[in-house]
């Protein structure tokens, strides 16, 4: 008699562990998915500052993720490319590099990222040291997206 309650017990465990699964992955392909983007933990000037010009070093810098709630599900791919370009041109704290292109800063062709040119000034050379790969390691943790082109002024 012990046996079969045993056995009914283990039933009625295996049970409800098998439910609670189905409802977490239910309620986890449900839950809104937010734009998520990712930050330096150094200062860019310690490797981007005219006299020490080093993106790759910055480059592996770049892994703190910061999410918005911004929902993508909202979202075609290239707004998802444009606005996570947008939120990290408001990170970098300077000039708005894409400000006329009105959304259409960074188109995409198949797997591949185009990037607008970006005008010159005084200092570009210092920005685009860390703005550059800031927004390429941003774009290719999308996996649409598998290469990242940046466009000349010519």
């Amino acid at each position: 008699m012990k046996t079969q309650h045993i056995r009914f017990l283990l039933i009625i465990i295996l049970v409800i562990t098998a439910c609670q699964s189905v409802w977490a992955v239910h309620a986890t392909s449900r839950a809104p998915r937010y734009l998520t983007y990712v930050g330096s933990t150094q200062e860019r000037l310690s490797f981007c500052n005219g006299d020490k010009m080093d993106s790759q070093a910055y480059r592996k810098t770049i892994t703190q993720v910061h999410v918005t709630k911004i929902p993508v599900a909202q979202l075609s791919k290239e707004q998802q490319l444009n606005k996570t370009a947008a939120l990290v041109i408001t990170m970098m704290h300077g000039p708005d590099v894409a400000r006329g292109y009105h959304g259409r800063y960074i188109t995409l062709k198949g797997n591949t990222a185009y990037v607008k040119p970006t005008d010159g000034w005084a200092g570009v050379s210092i920005y685009l040291c860390a703005y550059q790969p800031l927004l390429e390691v941003n774009l290719l943790r999308y996996s649409f997206v598998k290469k990242v082109v940046w466009q000349s002024m010519a």
